[in-house]
């Protein structure tokens, strides 16, 4: 299965976005590929080979439990379960089966998908950017506010875009900035110095760091 890029949900999610634009969109990815595994991979035999191999993490599991269209599911994790059961039994030895079993509690052919949906998501915003900084994508790079991870993919799936680069790295520094002062007057409201005074301005600032993290 190809990841599968969608410039109108892209807009659709940097448009309603509260906070990381990238978590938004990130969101979306994964209820679309949950949609697809759930559709038309079902019956595709190389899928279904990929997810006997890889798997699914149990956030994608739930997440596809979570829609109609169980039966598409419930054939895949047979598929899974049937490979899974082969590392057990035609292991040469118990050492050798856990050591499969370990690696198999660290793939899962959606992650793989959405981390490769997400890089190539990366690179069409440097591109929107570089062809107008002030449409809705370029100017959510000029605002900042990406969390720590998708700051870094942006950041490392571009890296030779100078301009991008520097736009991104300023905005994100102005982010901490921001973020940083509205954490130290959070913290002023329990300094019996500062009785009285009116710290509703920075209420949301513990919740909107652990949203940057």
């Amino acid at each position: 299965m190809q990841e599968h890029i969608n410039t109108a949900l892209m807009h659709a999610c940097f448009a309603r976005a509260k906070g990381c634009a990238f978590c938004e969109l990130t969101r979306a990815v994964d209820d679309d590929i949950a949609n697809r595994f759930l559709g038309e991979a079902v019956m595709v035999d190389e899928v279904r080979a990929e997810v006997g191999k890889k798997g699914f993490c149990n956030h994608h599991a739930s997440l596809m439990h979570a829609k109609s269209g169980k039966l598409g599911l419930a054939l895949q994790l047979e598929t899974r379960f049937s490979v899974l059961r082969e590392s057990i039994t035609k292991a040469k030895n118990t050492k050798k089966a856990v050591a499969e079993l370990l690696s198999a509690t660290k793939t899962c052919i959606a992650c793989e998908l959405k981390e490769k949906t997400m890089a190539r998501y990366a690179k069409e915003t440097a591109i929107a950017y570089r062809e107008s900084p002030s449409s809705l994508i370029g100017s959510t790079v000029e605002k900042g506010g990406f969390c720590l991870s998708h700051f870094a993919l942006l950041a490392s799936e571009n890296a030779k875009d100078k301009a991008f680069l520097t736009a991104l790295m300023r905005a994100q520094d102005q982010t901490y900035e921001k973020e940083g002062a509205a954490l130290h007057r959070y913290c002023l409201q329990y300094d019996c110095k500062h009785q009285g005074e009116d710290f509703s301005d920075v209420k949301t600032a513990p919740q909107d760091g652990v949203n940057l993290l």
